[in-house]
């Protein structure tokens, strides 16, 4: 399969399968990765474990080694007081056996996940050769207008790095409004990150704005802009998948997408459209990026540590040990 793939059908509908191809050094095996742009049931696990199962079969036939779902893809956003019956062993149960089906693939898959006390969390959970791998939990929950996770969700309290045998990389994965805060990010940047894998239920807003040249969704203007800055400053490849669909009247908006090391759009999915979104990428432009913009190399930590233990303690606050 090439760049420039158009509709394909599978089961009930025509999906989009876009991508472009970031050919691989001489020698090297390109890394094909995959995002299911899709539309998750809302409350119903049973239902979307078979659409899980559906995408990693499409994606198979591809030939990723990655796919990426949205965020919450095995329950829907807005779960709300559903969220305690909803939530997965972190370890076991459901997740394992869609590990199972997915085999040697890597797949990220959003997932309210059981917390030892307290609310379940909002997480993105990494499934890799047959095991769960690493999970994330979301970090930081939006809780204003209409948004309201921090009622229903324990928010997460670290950032780390996974290091896939399965990919030859280390991935970090941001959930949605982890995306936003850009110390999220940095902090997966200074624990050795390669690939930055992003799962997001961002609805669309904004979309008459007005102003010359801008089309489509405020918020996916918002979303290409923080992928391409982390991939171009940080040095890493950005893996990003946005849902659609409409739930409690919300429509997501899709524009899910993949970006290089050097911030160029590497494949893009629709707005609001199902799709299947591949792209190949060159594991070798990592070396080459990182030296043509050896931004992360010469990131001075120790000044930024000493900055923010200074800043702690003029707000009044003592950074924890």
């Amino acid at each position: 399969m090439r760049a420039g793939w158009s509709i394909l059908g599978w089961g009930e509908g025509a999906v989009n399968l876009r991508g472009a191809g970031a050919a691989a050094a001489p020698g090297e095996r390109p890394l094909r990765v995959a995002i299911a742009q899709m539309h998750p049931r809302l409350g119903d696990l049973e239902a979307n474990l078979a659409l899980h199962r559906e995408w990693i079969g499409r994606a198979r036939e591809a030939g990723a080694a990655l796919l990426v779902f949205p965020e919450l893809s095995l329950t829907g956003y807005a779960v709300r007081d559903l969220a305690p019956s909803l939530a997965l062993p972190a370890k076991g149960g459901p997740l394992l056996a869609l590990a199972r089906s997915a085999g040697e693939m890597a797949v990220a898959v959003g997932a309210v996940v059981e917390a030892r006390t307290g609310p379940p969390a909002n997480a993105g959970v990494l499934l890799e050769r047959g095991r769960v791998a690493f999970v994330h939990r979301k970090a930081y929950l939006p809780n204003h207008g209409m948004f309201e996770e921090a009622r229903y969700f324990s928010p997460g309290d670290r950032f780390r790095v996974h290091r896939s045998k399965a990919l030859g990389l280390s991935l970090g994965l941001l959930v949605c409004r982890d995306l936003w805060h850009l110390s999220s990010a940095v902090a997966l940047s200074w624990r050795g990150m390669d690939l930055l894998v992003g799962l997001s239920a961002s609805p669309g807003r904004d979309l008459s704005e007005g102003r010359p040249g801008d089309d489509g969704f405020g918020s996916l203007r918002v979303l290409r802009l923080l992928d391409e800055t982390y991939a171009r400053c940080l040095g890493v490849f950005v893996v990003h998948a946005n849902r659609v669909g409409t739930e409690e009247g919300v429509t997501f908006a899709g524009g899910s997408e993949v970006r290089d090391p050097t911030g160029r759009l590497v494949a893009s999915g629709p707005d609001g459209e199902e799709a299947l979104v591949v792209a190949d990428l060159d594991p070798d432009l990592l070396r080459r990026a990182r030296t043509a913009l050896p931004l992360e190399r010469d990131e001075r930590r120790d000044l930024v540590a000493r900055e923010v233990r200074d800043a702690l303690r003029e707000r009044g606050r003592r950074p924890a040990d």
